[in-house]
């Protein structure tokens, strides 16, 4: 879990850092903070649309790029979280049902053969 994590988060200084370098050439008056939060707004799919870069199709084309690859590794973050939060709150549960059905499975095959054994039992008393 925590490999995604530092993942997302180099991902998204990576992205403030292009941006931020972006911003310097194209004299863009957007601080640091505005360039992370810009990034992680469109990482995470929100878009408030209070920050959006200029009509420059350089510009554009890099978001979109950027955008679709952090959509990608931010999906992947998630999913290995909800894992981890679902072995952690489900996974003794999980493992306890496993082993009664187990147990359940193994008790139905020795009451199936104890069965068959009485009725063999029963057969011959009656012959």
């Amino acid at each position: 879990v925590l490999p995604c994590i530092l993942t997302f988060v180099i991902y998204l200084a990576f992205g403030a850092g292009i941006y931020s370098y972006i911003a310097g050439q194209k004299e863009l008056e957007w601080s640091i903070l505005d360039l992370i939060y810009f990034a992680f707004i469109s990482l995470s799919t929100v878009g408030f649309g209070d920050l959006v870069p200029e009509t420059d199709v350089f510009l554009a084309v890099l978001s979109i790029i950027y955008i679709i690859i952090g959509l990608a590794i931010t999906g992947i973050v998630f999913g290995r979280l909800t894992e981890a939060f679902e072995h952690v709150l489900c996974g003794h549960t999980i493992e306890s049902i496993e082993e009664n059905l187990i147990n359940s499975e193994q008790s139905s095959i020795q009451a199936t053969k104890l069965m068959k054994n009485r009725t063999n039992v029963t057969h011959l008393k009656q012959n």
